[in-house]
């Protein structure tokens, strides 16, 4: 299962969520809608993957 989140993920919430959930941080670049093109929306979305260590 994905988590996905637009703020940083803190200790309490991976302590909450089970095990095999993997977090997706999703960092909104414009929330007004400036700035992307809105014919490719997913141009609005910065995605950070966490890598595994």
């Amino acid at each position: 299962m994905w988590v996905l989140t637009t703020r940083a993920v803190n200790k309490q919430l991976l302590d909450i969520l089970p095990e095999n959930v993997s977090v997706l941080r999703i960092d909104p670049i414009d929330r007004l809608g400036r700035g992307f093109n809105i014919n490719s929306p997913l141009d609005r979305w910065h995605l950070q993957i966490p890598i595994a260590e």
